[in-house]
């Protein structure tokens, strides 16, 4: 019985003091010490990359799909019918004004003239004789009334002169009329001669030839095209939100799309209303095209500024991000937790985002969370790192983004 107690008293024992290293073993790891508490937290420390507040000047900006279009396009056309003689041009050649273009068979045309100016000359003739019978016949009426008023001859013999004399004169006036009628012909057959030969109406281009040599032509059918390209059109169509910011004057920049390239422009003509189909006002904006490089039909855009906001606090674009449905950026505190700033986005302009701050003690040079933004809540432990190495945590979560401007069509 007491071999019995003894070994029941040792069994208590062991247990006791196993159950007590598990407690200590067990409150130990809740109550860790100051040093492992600052590892804990470096090791829920987000990577991020940092950026500082500027104060800048910005610009809003009103980016539109533009149609191009040259300063002048004409379809040459015949003022007269015929036959193309010869077309002295190809598409893409250059032509100065004046430089004759087509030319079509004048072989009619100079027969018409050269009867016009038989015609003329036989009246020019006939009124020639006409007039020297007619000055004749005027000295005799003259002579007759002399006479007459001597009382030499009868008033019979006066009358007659004197009836001679007017019929002659009005018989002059006819030949005249003839005689000019004539030289009016041949006015008409010289013009119509002169539109055998066609020329450019300016300096351009021959965009497109619709007809070959030997075609038969009608008055008013199109033979080519030619289009001024020294100036380019840039027609845009301007959402009625924003027709009230546009005028006559303002300054644009054109970017063509497939070149990558920029064109200054300026706004030249405004429709008066708005097109109630599409809810839209119609501008012009004319660039000089000294290179000639702006093609008409090239997809460009214009970009029209709206306002202009100088000294204004920015961040940049990647640093702005959306927190509790809120937009803001993350402050980057000494300690090096973040806390999340609520902020009005103004314009976004160049990679930079022209804010106003509900806050009024954050000042320029303020270090805030550039990349790694999205990974963050309002507190959190942050490492900065260098933004031209990313972790491979950062690589996965896709933590760099790039905020495009967008486009209004």
């Amino acid at each position: 019985m007491k071999k019995k107690l003894i070994l029941f008293i040792l069994i208590f024992g062991i247990s006791g003091l196993l159950g007590y290293r598990i407690y200590t073993n067990v409150k130990s790891k809740e109550v860790p010490n100051n040093n492992q508490q600052r590892n804990n937290r470096m090791q829920r420390a987000v990577p991020i990359t940092a950026a500082k507040l500027v104060k800048t000047s910005l610009a809003q900006k009103l980016e539109l799909n533009a149609e191009l279009e040259p300063n002048i396009r004409s379809d040459i056309s015949a003022k007269i019918s015929g036959v193309i003689q010869n077309i002295n041009v190809s598409i893409g050649d250059f032509v100065k004004k004046g430089a004759v273009i087509i030319k079509l068979d004048d072989d009619e045309y100079r027969e018409n003239l050269k009867n016009a100016e038989i015609a003329y000359n036989v009246a020019k003739a006939t009124y020639m004789k006409q007039l020297i019978e007619t000055n004749n016949l005027k000295s005799n009426y003259a002579r007759a009334k002399e006479l007459y008023e001597s009382k030499l001859i009868s008033l019979e013999n006066y009358e007659a002169a004197e009836t001679k004399y007017k019929s002659a004169e009005a018989a002059l006036n006819y030949y005249k009329s003839q005689m000019e009628q004539a030289e009016n012909q041949i006015s008409q057959a010289k013009i119509k001669l002169g539109y055998t030969t066609i020329t450019a109406p300016f300096d351009g281009y021959i965009e497109k030839i619709y007809l070959e040599k030997g075609a038969l032509v009608s008055v008013g059918k199109s033979i080519l095209s030619i289009v001024d390209n020294s100036q380019i059109k840039a027609i845009i169509n301007v959402p009625e939100n924003y027709f009230y910011y546009i005028s006559r004057g303002l300054n644009t920049t054109i970017k063509i799309n497939k070149i990558n390239d920029k064109y200054e422009g300026i706004i030249t003509n405004v429709a008066p209303s708005i097109d109630v189909s599409n809810k839209s006002g119609r501008a012009e904006i004319t660039i000089q095209n000294k290179n000639n490089k702006l093609k008409p039909g090239l997809s460009a855009a214009a970009v029209i500024i709206l306002k202009t906001f100088d000294n204004i606090l920015a961040a940049p674009n990647e640093a702005i991000y959306k927190y509790q449905n809120k937009h803001g950026f993350f402050l980057v505190n000494d300690d090096k937790t973040v806390k999340f700033i609520e902020c009005e986005i103004l314009v976004s302009d160049d990679g930079l985002t022209g804010i106003k701050l509900k806050e009024d003690n954050i000042e320029e040079n303020a270090k805030i969370v550039l990349l790694g933004g999205h990974l963050l809540k309002d507190g959190d432990n942050v490492i900065i790192s260098d933004g031209s190495k990313k972790t491979e945590e950062q690589k996965k979560s896709g933590m760099s983004k790039t905020r495009k401007p967008e486009k209004t069509n």
